[in-house]
């Protein structure tokens, strides 16, 4: 294309020199031969004048020649110069005839039969070469218009997210145009693919959160909003609507008045048994808002208080005991031995019940800080023959009938953990138990291992089954002590039990057993 528009451009600047050109050869043919045709007319005037025989014929041949040609004659009285003389595009001749002096003159002018023909010669150049720049002309709009109208069809593509077709041209420049569009099309177009891909990442992670996201405008319609930030406030709460407007918890809605009014950085929420910290920060003039829940950190840092108020206070009962029997035995130098003997005992019981205690709480700890399942085996079989050992003397005094059924079984769990959990089971179970009997059952159902304790004694109340397993918690605390134990035997069983995936289940009726 580009060398076809520099060809017309020369053929139209060599048409006009060519016009020009001939314009000029005409005129220049056209003004010789006028001064040729006057030449010869005055020529013959003159020969006509001379050849009068007098003045009187002279002047009416004169008058004649004015009459009948463009001839102008005129006599002068006096002449500068004789002959033939061009002047203003007037041919003159002066000469002397009869006595006087005459003088010719005749206008050059171009004359039909000349002019004619060359008009029309002319015409027909022109037409000829405006037809050929006509169709130049068309020919160079067709291509641009269908280069223009390709590059509309390539915009409307991309604008309204179809894959544009590139035509192909045969002339380099604009090949070279539609390949550079080509390649910028292709840019935008990964470019695209990744903010699509960063779009859909950010999606993901949005929606993955645990915690709730909401992105509000200046006028405080929802931008963005995550299923979890409707979950925790307890809203249906819709992308596109007013905040204020879309909430219909009242808690909810003066919270969000007073963080919006007083521009608060960080607020804390109790709402629905639901602890929730809300963040807001400014993005722009936008304003996001970041709600955490925070129920299980604040149970946790309750249970942790409760745990050590509970620990001080188990703590604190032997110390004053070993203290005050200890100060007693300080302070009396004349006791008697048998006095000094029960004192000592019950010193000594005390400090067995603190290392005791001290030892459960360290047990339990190490298993609710335990990440990684410790690895080990055991034989059930020789377990229940150390418990027989342990606790059938214990059962026999108070008249129990202490009974084990464990099969020869090997298990993938370290001795110390499923000794742990029956010592503790056992040891309830007994001191709970004051007729009837103890069961203890071991045995293997469908790859699964089942440890049962059973017993007749007083029971659990329905209100205390949940509360059983909580670190501290006995049901007969404050009126004694040879039952109520340390209160975490049950904590530390369960602890266990849940480390290797497994679940405890208590089925108890007060006053006939557990």
């Amino acid at each position: 294309m580009k060398w076809f528009i520099k060809t017309f451009k020369l053929f139209l600047l060599i048409e006009i020199v060519i016009i020009l050109c001939i314009l000029y050869i005409f005129y220049l043919e056209t003004r010789q031969t006028s001064v040729v045709f006057a030449r010869r007319l005055l020529i013959g005037i003159e020969t006509s004048i001379e050849s009068v025989q007098n003045t009187d014929d002279m002047i009416k041949l004169i008058d004649a020649v004015k009459d009948r040609t463009d001839v102008n004659i005129k006599l002068l009285k006096q002449a500068n110069y004789s002959g033939f003389r061009l002047k203003n595009n007037e041919l003159k001749l002066i000469f002397k005839a009869k006595g006087e002096i005459v003088e010719l003159s005749y206008k050059l002018r171009f004359t039909d039969d000349l002019m004619t023909p060359f008009l029309n010669n002319i015409s027909l150049l022109f037409i000829f070469l405006t037809a050929l720049s006509f169709s130049a002309s068309f020919l160079i709009t067709q291509s641009n218009t269908k280069v223009y109208q390709s590059l509309e069809r390539i915009v409307d593509d991309i604008r309204y997210g179809r894959k544009p077709s590139f035509p192909k041209f045969k002339d380099s420049s604009v090949s070279k145009l539609f390949f550079g569009v080509k390649e910028i099309y292709r840019l935008l177009e990964n470019k695209q693919k990744c903010i699509e891909e960063d779009k859909e990442k950010l999606s993901y992670i949005i929606l993955s959160m645990n915690e709730g996201l909401m992105l509000l405008s200046e006028s405080g319609n929802i931008e963005l909003i995550n299923p979890e930030a409707v979950r925790l406030l307890g809203c249906d709460l819709k992308q596109g609507n007013d905040f204020l407007a879309d909430c219909s918890n009242y808690i909810v809605l003066n919270t969000f008045q007073k963080i919006f009014e007083d521009n608060l950085n960080i607020y804390n929420l109790e709402l629905n048994e639901k602890y929730l910290s809300i963040k807001t920060q400014f993005v722009k003039s936008k304003r996001l808002i970041l709600i955490s829940d925070m129920t299980q950190h604040k149970k946790y840092d309750m249970m942790k208080a409760r745990f050590f108020a509970d620990a001080s206070h188990e703590l604190k009962t032997p110390i004053a005991s070993i203290l005050g029997y200890s100060e007693t035995l300080m302070s009396s130098s004349d006791i008697e031995d048998s006095m000094r003997n029960k004192f000592l005992k019950y010193i000594y019981i005390n400090a067995r019940d603190l290392n005791e205690l001290i030892e459960d709480i360290l047990k339990l700890h190490r298993l609710e800080t335990t990440k990684k399942i410790k690895k080990g085996s055991c034989r059930i079989k020789e377990i229940c023959d150390e418990l027989n050992v342990a606790f059938l003397s214990a059962a026999k005094k108070k008249g129990l009938l202490f009974m084990l059924k464990c099969e020869d079984l090997t298990v993938e769990i370290p001795r110390e953990y499923i000794r742990s959990v029956l010592w503790n089971l056992t040891d309830n179970a007994i001191k709970h138990t004051d007729k009837g009997r103890v069961d203890v059952r071991c045995y293997k159902d469908d790859k699964e291992l089942i440890l049962e304790v059973e017993d007749t004694g007083s029971g659990i109340d329905k209100k205390y089954k949940d509360k059983i397993f909580e670190r501290f918690f006995t049901t007969q605390k404050g009126r004694n002590k040879n039952l109520s134990g340390t209160g975490l035997g049950l904590s530390i069983v369960k602890h266990i039990v849940h480390l290797y995936n497994g679940k405890i289940e208590v089925k108890s009726e007060v006053g006939r057993g557990s």
